[in-house]
C-alpha cells in the first residue's frame, strides 16, 4: 500500500533523555438431475468454499466480518505475535470503515518494531483515512436525508389527493363509508407523517453521531510517543494536544505533555499538565515530581 506523509519534513530538535517519564476476513434426466445437484454440493461444501464466498468479493464482506478480524488481530498483538497481527490487520484494510483502525495498530507493531518513521506514515496515513470516511459518512446521510424529504413531499401529495378524492367519494356514495373510511382517513394520514418523522429522527441522530466523530485519542497519544523518540517535540506536542481534545480524560496524555514542557523550560504550563494527569489518576514518576518541584519552584 502506498503511503502518504502528510505533516512534510519532520525537524529535529535535541532533548534531554524522558524514557523514564513518558508514559508508554445425457442419459436419465432424473439421474442427470441428481448428479448436478450432487456436483453443486459438494462445490458448496469444499473447504474454503462456501455459498457466501461466490455470492459476495472481498470488498462487499459483512462488517462483522473485519470486527471480527480486528478483534482477533489485538488478541495477537496483546500475544506480542507481531506478524500474525499485522496479517490480520492489513486484511482488515479492504473496509473503509475500519481502515483507519486498522492502519494505526500497524503503526504501533512497526513502533513496537523500531520502525519508528514508517510507524509514523502509518499513523498520519490512519489519519487521513479517517477524515475521508467521515466525510464521505456525512455525504451519504446528508443525501439520504434529502431523498427523505422529497419522498416525503410526494406521498404527502398523494395522501391530501386521496383525502379530497375520498371526501367526493363519500358524497356519491354513503354505502361504502366503511371500507373507504380504512383506507384514507386523516388518521392515517397522521400515521404515515409520524412514521416518516420516526425514520428522519434516525438519521438526523446518526448524522450528528458521525459529525460528532474523533480520531481515536490512543493513536494520537501513541503518535505523540513516536515523535518523542525521534526528537520531534512540536509534532510531539500537536499530537498530545489532540488526544486530549479527543479525550479529555486522557490521563497519560495530560502527564506526557507535562513532561514536554517541562523539557522545553514551560514551568507554569508543566505544572498545570501535571495536575490534570494527577486529577485523572495518572501514575508519576516520583523523581519526574521532585525534578519539577526544584526546577520550578
Amino acid at each position: 500500500m502506498e503511503r502518504k506523509t502528510t505533516l512534510g519534513a519532520l525537524p529535529t530538535l535535541k532533548t534531554k533523555s524522558v524514557d523514564g517519564y513518558i508514559a508508554g476476513r445425457g442419459g436419465n434426466s432424473h439421474l442427470w438431475f441428481t448428479s448436478v445437484r450432487l456436483i453443486l454440493l459438494v462445490m458448496l461444501t469444499a473447504p474454503g468454499v462456501s455459498a457466501q464466498d461466490k455470492s459476495s468479493s472481498p470488498t462487499q464482506k459483512p462488517t462483522i466480518h473485519y470486527e471480527q478480524t480486528l478483534k482477533r488481530a489485538k488478541s495477537l498483538l496483546e500475544e506480542r505475535r507481531l506478524e500474525k497481527a499485522k496479517e490480520l490487520f492489513e486484511h482488515t484494510l479492504e473496509s473503509p470503515e475500519h481502515e483507519h483502525i486498522a492502519l494505526g495498530y500497524i503503526g504501533i507493531i512497526e513502533g513496537m518494531r523500531g520502525e519508528s518513521q514508517q510507524a509514523i506514515r502509518s499513523f498520519q496515513d490512519s489519519i487521513v483515512s479517517f477524515l475521508a470516511f467521515r466525510e464521505q459518512r456525512i455525504h451519504s446521510l446528508e443525501t439520504k436525508l434529502r431523498e427523505m424529504e422529497g419522498s416525503f413531499e410526494i406521498d404527502q401529495a398523494y395522501l391530501d389527493d386521496r383525502k379530497r378524492a375520498y371526501a367526493s367519494f363519500m358524497r356519491k356514495t354513503w354505502e361504502n363509508r366503511p371500507r373507504i373510511q380504512k383506507l384514507h382517513t386523516p388518521e392515517n394520514v397522521s400515521q404515515s407523517v409520524k412514521q416518516h418523522k420516526y425514520r428522519t429522527n434516525l438519521v438526523e441522530k446518526e448524522l450528528k453521531k458521525v459529525k460528532e466523530m474523533a480520531y481515536p485519542a490512543f493513536f494520537y497519544f501513541k503518535l505523540g510517543n513516536l515523535f518523542m523518540q525521534t526528537e520531534n517535540p512540536h509534532y510531539a506536542r500537536l499530537s498530545y494536544e489532540n488526544a486530549v481534545n479527543s479525550d479529555p480524560y486522557f490521563q497519560d496524555a495530560y502527564l506526557n505533555l507535562a513532561v514536554l514542557n517541562f523539557l522545553q523550560g514551560n514551568c507554569k504550563e508543566a505544572k498545570r499538565r501535571l495536575a490534570a494527569a494527577s486529577h485523572f489518576g495518572a501514575s508519576i514518576n516520583p523523581d519526574f515530581q521532585r525534578e519539577l518541584n526544584q526546577s520550578c519552584p
